[in-house]
């Protein structure tokens, strides 16, 4: 299996929320308190979410495109194959879990099998939360395509003109601009880095017919606060 516990299905809808990846539905039905292994989350607006909750998945990424949601906000969807099993993993666009995700799209291999694990937990020296993605391939961590951390001088470098700015964090209209320009900024990257690497990998495989992509039910999980 591609996920870190039981998943069946032509079509696994998941989603990223509490440090886990979410299943939210088996074989058409809304998971509940009477399934087995049901995890139960209250969300940031004190709704009971039930879910099978999976610590990583793999496999390899075939696609990703941007939903346009009125309702539950705009997402990113990642389709992901493993053998005969697919899945659709959805990402909140302003999500942390999305924009760290962003930041390492560019360094992956998409012809290759990757493991995706989320976490969220909080940093019991600097008392700070740390949410986000990890990706494995290969064996090795991936990072982050628009900045590292420099040992030597215990500092963060940014690349590829990824916005830096010198912001009030206590100012919450302040850090919220902010976000929004990286927001731009990471969808803009994605449509001139990624788009193309993906589009061109279709077209090789679809090259000998045409096919169409049916549209798809998108499974949202509960919005993640802003990456501050």
């Amino acid at each position: 299996m591609a996920l870190g516990s039981n998943s069946s299905g032509d079509r696994t809808f998941l989603s990223v929320g509490f440090g886990k990846i979410r299943q939210k539905s088996v074989n058409g039905k809304k998971v509940d308190s009477e399934t087995v292994g049901a995890v139960c989350r209250e969300t940031q607006s004190g709704v009971e979410s039930w879910a099978l909750e999976h610590d990583f998945l793999t496999g390899v990424i075939e696609k990703i495109f941007y939903k346009e949601d009125t309702n539950y906000g705009n997402s990113f969807e990642v389709i992901i194959t493993d053998g005969l099993e697919t899945y659709q993993l959805s990402f909140t666009e302003d999500s942390r879990f999305w924009f760290d995700l962003a930041k390492k799209l560019p360094n992956v291999n998409f012809s290759e099998k990757i493991k995706i694990t989320a976490y969220d937990f909080e940093d019991k020296q600097t008392h700070k939360r740390r949410a986000g993605i990890s990706l494995e391939q290969n064996g090795q961590k991936i990072s982050s395509y628009y900045d590292y951390f420099d040992e030597n001088t215990q500092s963060w470098n940014i690349l590829h003109g990824y916005p830096n700015e010198q912001i009030d964090w206590k100012d919450k209209d302040e850090v919220k601009m902010y976000m929004i320009k990286i927001k731009k900024f990471l969808r803009s990257e994605f449509v001139r880095l990624i788009e193309p690497k993906l589009e061109a990998k279709h077209d090789v495989k679809e090259e000998p017919k045409e096919t169409e992509n049916a549209p798809v039910e998108v499974q949202k999980d509960e919005p993640t606060d802003l990456p501050f």
